[in-house]
This record gives structure tokens, sequence and C-alpha cells, in this order.
């Protein structure tokens, strides 16, 4: 969901490419803050592959599968 309101209002400043994943990348790794400062870097590396996946796939349920997937291996660890 994040990605898709994301990439909405983001879009029309910032087109489609890099500089639009490295935006959402760094404000969804910023709203991780709370987990701690280590996890804030897991969140923008994470968040930069799963909105490339997104733009690349068209579609929002692989990004949701891997976030799911990476959520499962942290709360395991």
């Amino acid at each position: 969901m994040w990605r898709r309101c994301a990439r909405h209002l983001l879009q029309s400043y910032l087109d489609d490419g890099f500089a639009l994943v490295l935006a959402t990348s760094f404000l969804f790794g910023a709203y991780h803050w709370w987990t701690g400062f280590g996890n804030i870097g897991e969140a923008v590396v994470i968040g930069g592959l799963l909105m490339t996946l997104y733009r690349r796939s068209g579609a929002l349920w692989p990004a949701v599968l891997g976030h799911y997937l990476t959520d499962i291996v942290n709360f395991a660890l």
C-alpha cells in the first residue's frame, strides 16, 4: 500500500525512475525509525528492492509478498 501511494504522489515530481525508487526507499526507511538505526538501513535497502520489483512487475502483490517474507525472516531471528 505504501509503495502504491508514494508512487502515485511522487511520480509527477520524480518521473518513474531511479529518483522515485530512491525517494520512496528513504521515506520507507524513515517510517521504520522506531525499530532502531540498523533496521532503518535495512528498510531502505529492502524498500528499494521492493519498489523496483513493483515498478518492473506492474503489480503490487509481489512487493507485498516480499515484505511479508522479509518480516517472517526478521521475526524468526
